[in-house]
């Protein structure tokens, strides 16, 4: 397979037109037939279905169309990282961050691309099981995320970035009609929420509607918390997240409520392997530390 073969299959999956395609890449249309054709041929497969009227993915094609976007996406950030290197950006960090996160790692940026400049901070928003399995496997240098999802048996130190409680978020219509002191008012209202998979959110929710004797009426469960909080300010349903989340995604018909009592406590930690050593990495160490600094050992901080 050729890389120009890749984009060029990629482009005709996306616009399912074989004349647009030719117009972006400045070639005739027979052209891209023949592109294809011949990929098709090298692989023994047909990748598109072609009749008068429209153009169609096969099987085959839907398959390879997701190996094509992460082999198109690596040599983007490769031809990206090669020219950062080239005008002297030697050093790179990668990130791992939670969108309720999102304002701690704005303040750390903030700072290091002052200070560090010819630093690479490459930034990923993943939660829930991707949150775990990068920590599991350590696949990034920092984590901007929730305490409780460390390892138990973790090689990571951490510095606490913020202190909060979970808050309901409910449509301004309906707050008036909820009193946080008799969650019966909170269990007439469906719920929107994130999926299972993020279980230290979930099951944190479990634990503050089981205390409160509330049994939610699940609706709909959507894979990031923004899509949560549209929900809700399209009046779908009532959720319960980090408060921080109203502030990122401040939607006019959104009210966060409070809730009370230590099961809706929180801590939001930035996270590293304590075997970090290139200076890259050690130079946004330092500046995370700058902006929060460690507590001492008696408030449970790790000191690693």
């Amino acid at each position: 397979m050729e890389f120009m073969q890749l984009k060029v299959f990629a482009d005709v999956a996306k616009t399912l037109n074989l004349t647009e395609t030719a117009k972006k890449f400045f070639l005739t249309q027979p052209a891209i037939s023949h592109r294809i054709k011949s990929l098709e041929s090298e692989l023994g497969v047909t990748l598109l279905l072609r009749d008068s009227h429209k153009v169609s993915l096969t099987g085959a094609g839907l398959e390879l169309l997701e190996y094509a976007n992460s082999i198109l996406d690596l040599a983007e950030m490769a031809e990206n990282r090669i020219q950062n290197i080239a005008c002297g950006r030697s050093g790179i960090v990668r990130l791992a961050v939670v969108s309720s996160s999102a304002f701690e790692l704005s303040e750390c940026l903030s700072l290091f691309a002052r200070t560090h400049p010819l630093v690479q901070a490459d930034i990923d928003f993943i939660a829930g099981s991707a949150q775990t399995k990068a920590l599991i496997q350590n696949e990034y240098d920092f984590f901007f995320t929730s305490k409780n999802m460390l390892p138990d048996e973790s090689s990571y130190a951490y510095t606490v970035a913020s202190r909060y409680r979970l808050h309901l978020f409910v449509h301004r219509s309906d707050a008036p009609e909820i009193d946080m002191d008799d969650w019966s008012t909170v269990q007439r209202f469906p719920f929107v929420s994130v999926p299972q998979s993020d279980t230290m959110l979930t099951d944190q929710i479990a634990t503050i509607c089981r205390n409160r004797r509330c049994v939610p009426r699940v609706i709909n469960y959507y894979n990031r918390a923004e899509a949560v909080i549209v929900s809700v300010n399209a009046r779908v349903g009532i959720a319960i997240l980090p408060p921080s989340l109203g502030l990122y995604y401040p939607w006019p018909d959104v009210t966060a409520l409070p809730i009370c009592g230590e099961d809706a406590a929180g801590v939001s930690i930035i996270a590293w392997n304590k075997s970090v050593s290139s200076a890259a990495a050690q130079a946004f160490k330092e500046t995370v530390l700058r902006i929060f600094p460690r507590e001492d050992a008696a408030t449970g901080r790790d000191a690693g």
